[in-house]
């Protein structure tokens, strides 16, 4: 494959280019408050077993810890976790205990619990500023918690959760939910908008950079552009044959990109709805004997026109934007859950069931670095702002910071 250096005349996929179908190789004050208005419209680092099994124990002790600091106050699977994006000094996590913990990332200790949820804790996160913390569990208990006096601020019931965000530059909150619908508060007054679906649960969403549009995947594999202030849907395009897993935003605030339990990944102009390409993520074997191979993780690279794909079968795939051709192809040995770009290169964390973080270098997908410690797969992964750390949860109980920052990176 050509790894050679990028033409800075290269320019994204034109308007009028038609589908193309790829088989793959074998091989992130007032001002705020103002955009807000505008949208709305109006024991700490020990890791302990608690295992009783002797070869669980012994496969235990045989896995070297990389990691800094082993948050384990959960008494069940890790789902979620996040650093708060200022300084990273403090995380919160959520769990299959029905709990969330804010806790300090220099040492482990809890600052405070997020009381109150019914089910399993599966969406934690800060807002853009750090003021803030929102927790979501299974039955649609969402609230909001305040870091600087360590109280809930507000609270509200949906019916089944199935994600949860912030706003990157705003307090406003969004959720979708199993039976397809979106919510929008504006955090603390509660001022609400709801976005009816269509009856398909919804999975996954992305905010836009210009942050007035909203992508959102469903379960029947259609992907709506929806208008925050106006409530109204943009575009609504039939882009794949399952449930949209995943979804990301290019930073022209036009080309979107979307993962699906079809074993295809997509390219879509959010301008005009069209479907500019098709990336067949499934090995030609998976292909001849049927088998099935979910897209689980999407991203576009900020530092080159790259876009990658991991899926369930282990497979971490680097494509050109421009081109739409299969760069790299890098094999897992088990599946992979999330994968992360640094901020600033074109370097890609992924981690998954293998309880493994490894970095990898989408230019020549060489591995450049990997982490262990975990014991279980890991199911959630967040990159702090500075891109020194990582932090991790894990069906281990657990979560892990691990530094990974590297001077000559």
């Amino acid at each position: 494959m050509d790894d050679g250096p990028y033409d800075e005349t290269d320019q994204v996929i034109d308007d009028d280019d038609i589908v193309e179908f790829i088989e793959l190789e074998d091989q992130d004050g007032n001002d705020e408050e103002d955009e807000g208005a505008e949208i709305m419209g109006a024991s700490s680092g020990v890791r302990r077993d608690t295992e009783s099994d002797d070869d669980q124990l012994q496969a235990v002790n045989m896995v070297a810890d990389d990691a800094e600091i082993v948050f384990d106050k959960h008494a069940g699977s890790v789902f979620c976790c996040d650093l708060e994006p200022v300084n990273g000094k403090i995380a919160i996590s959520g769990g299959e205990d029905d709990r969330s913990f804010v806790w300090s990332t220099s040492d482990g200790s809890v600052l405070f619990e997020c009381t109150g949820h019914k089910d399993s804790v599966t969406c934690s996160s800060f807002s853009y500023d750090g003021k803030f913390v929102a927790t979501g569990d299974m039955s649609g208990v969402v609230q909001v918690w305040q870091i600087e006096s360590r109280s809930k601020l507000w609270s509200f019931e949906t019916s089944d959760l199935s994600w949860l965000q912030w706003h990157h530059s705003s307090h406003i909150l969004l959720a979708g939910t199993m039976d397809g619908d979106m919510w929008m508060w504006r955090v603390p007054d509660g001022d609400c908008k709801t976005f009816p679906g269509n009856g398909s649960p919804t999975d996954s969403a992305k905010l836009f950079p210009d942050g007035k549009r909203l992508a959102v995947g469903y379960g029947d594999g259609s992907i709506r552009i929806w208008d925050l202030k106006a409530a109204t849907t943009l575009h609504s395009v039939a882009a794949h044959f399952g449930d949209v897993t995943c979804l990301d935003c290019y930073h022209d605030d036009v080309l979107i990109m979307s993962g699906s339990v079809d074993g295809s990944a997509k390219l879509i102009n959010s301008a005009n709805g069209k479907v500019l390409a098709t990336l067949n993520c499934k090995l030609q074997e998976e292909e001849e004997a049927g088998t099935q191979n979910s897209v689980e993780s999407v991203g576009f690279c900020s530092s080159l026109p790259l876009c990658a794909t991991a899926t369930l079968k282990g497979q971490l795939a680097v494509w050109d934007v421009p081109t739409q051709i299969q760069r790299q192809n890098c094999k897992h040995d088990e599946g992979i859950v999330r994968l992360v770009w640094d901020h600033a290169s074109p370097l890609i964390y992924t981690v998954g069931m293998d309880g493994i973080v490894r970095l990898w270098d989408a230019r020549s997908g060489n591995t450049a670095s990997q982490w262990t410690g975990h014991t279980g797969e890991i199911l959630d992964v967040v990159l702090s702002r500075d891109g020194s750390s990582i932090l991790t949860a894990s069906d281990d109980k657990t979560c892990r910071l691990f530094h990974v920052y590297k001077p000559d990176r």
